[in-house]
């Protein structure tokens, strides 16, 4: 008789108490009520300890330490950025304390601290600002060194859902390295592997060097790093049992839907990185596939020094001690391996033969050769860029459709003219022909002082 009573009041006990359906009632139950504490539990003095360390409730000092190291780990960023040093910007990753707030702000999100969260925001947010700020103030001060922009910099510019893939796991090992404090050995390689100071130095250095463009770049990069964080940490604090066991059963609707409201901005990220990442592995193999369709066409006896592709338009530049063969084989190669029209923009340098006997003959001055060496190309439909010495070598710089002829016929013009036989290099760029020769203006080609031992580069 007990039995049936037990058995009769059970069920209906069960179903005031759960307005949810029978079946859906016990997978929450199952799930979040269940299974997750078991998986890790703490106590509540752990807890209390693991939420101090993470910034969670702000007092006047915790804010002013964090606030000086925050100022300290950009300085070092922003020069390390600067002189293109990878050591000197890891010191920065060490310094940086902005792991904490984040972390603490996917805490905040899933005990259900609206507060706290508000805290947590703002404190990102003006560690933002301040950092960018501090960045940009130290690249307006140091001088520009004139070489473009640190190749470090550039690195953070242009984010691809690898780097959202590394957000993620940094979130999830610095959320569970905070709670465990055995293993918080792992915090230090946590703040390296996500890189949050550096984006942000990176902001302010592009903002300082007029690059809006590169800057949302390093700007994206940043909330990527922020929002796999957040979402990683709070998936983590969940199952490790930082959630007490009466939050779950109490806040299960709460909890799924603030997950479910990070992971909206993860997805779109994560679409916009992964179109990102497939254009730059497309790009990549385009280039390989450029990169050995050159390298056949040049054969033995050149050297490949750059390749480099700009939409349909393919850049190569090589050196040998003769011209290159025609250019038209290789646009018809390119064609075949990429499979659309394209455009081959080629640049030859010239190098020495190392067995040549350096000549001792009388040197025609440049002004004098100038006249003779432009009608000799202007029968080619060549033009003459420029007209140098290298030691008593005539390095003559010229561009058009198709490279010059043998350099003997313009030998025996000067030495019919001026009664000397000097050694004759070409450094010539390949031109598409876009309009007739008359329609050309003339641009009078760059005479370097014959003192002037320097080989000029290809233009």
């Amino acid at each position: 008789m007990v039995s049936e009573v037990a058995g009769a009041t059970s069920p209906q006990s069960h179903s005031q108490s759960n307005p949810l359906p029978k079946s859906r009632s016990r997978i929450a139950e199952h799930y979040l009520s269940n299974r997750l504490p078991r998986r890790g539990h703490m106590s509540e003095q752990d807890r209390k300890e693991s939420m101090s360390s993470l910034m969670v409730r702000l007092t006047r000092t915790s804010v002013s330490r964090y606030s000086v190291l925050l100022s300290l780990s950009i300085v070092v960023a922003a020069v390390g950025l600067l002189q293109n040093s990878i050591a000197v910007v890891i010191g920065a990753m060490l310094i940086a304390p902005l792991m904490a707030p984040i972390i603490g702000l996917a805490a905040s999100l899933v005990m259900g601290w609206r507060r706290q969260v508000m805290h947590g925001l703002l404190l990102v947010g003006g560690s933002v600002i301040g950092a960018t700020a501090i960045a940009w103030a130290i690249a307006k001060f140091l001088p520009d060194s004139g070489l473009g922009l640190p190749t470090e910099v550039l690195a953070r510019t242009s984010p691809d859902v690898r780097d959202l893939l590394v957000a993620l796991a940094a979130g999830a090992a610095g959320a569970y390295a905070t709670i465990r404090r055995d293993v918080s050995v792992a915090l230090p390689g946590v703040a390296v592997a996500v890189a949050l100071v550096p984006p942000l130095g990176a902001i302010g250095v592009l903002i300082a060097r007029d690059q809006p463009d590169l800057a949302r770049g390093a700007a994206m990069l940043f909330v990527t790093n922020m929002v796999g964080i957040v979402l990683a940490a709070a998936i983590v604090f969940v199952l490790s049992g930082l959630v007490p066991k009466h939050s779950l059963r109490n806040s299960r609707r709460r909890i799924v839907i603030t997950l479910a409201l990070v992971s909206v901005p993860t997805v779109v990220l994560a679409v916009v990185l992964t179109n990102r990442f497939i254009q730059s592995a497309d790009a990549a193999l385009r280039l390989r596939l450029a990169s050995n369709a050159v390298s056949d066409w040049l054969g033995p006896g050149y050297d490949l020094n750059r390749i480099k592709m700009t939409g349909s338009t393919v850049q190569v530049n090589v050196s040998g001690r003769v011209s290159p063969p025609p250019v038209q084989s290789l646009t018809d190669s390119l064609d075949a391996v990429l499979g659309e029209s394209t455009a081959v923009d080629l640049r030859w340098t010239p190098v020495s033969d190392p067995n040549a006997v350096v000549s001792t003959r009388q040197v025609v001055g440049l002004n004098e050769l100038q006249p003779l060496v432009q009608g000799w190309l202007n029968q080619q439909a060549l033009t003459l860029d420029g007209l140098s010495y290298d030691s008593s070598t005539l390095v003559v710089t010229a561009s058009g459709f198709e490279p010059p002829t043998s350099s003997d016929g313009l030998a025996t013009l000067i030495f019919n003219t001026f009664g000397t036989h000097p050694l004759i290099s070409f450094v010539w760029t390949r031109i598409e022909p876009t309009a007739s020769p008359t329609e050309i203006p003339a641009t009078p080609p760059i005479l370097s002082n014959p003192a002037d031992t320097s080989t000029p580069a290809a233009p």
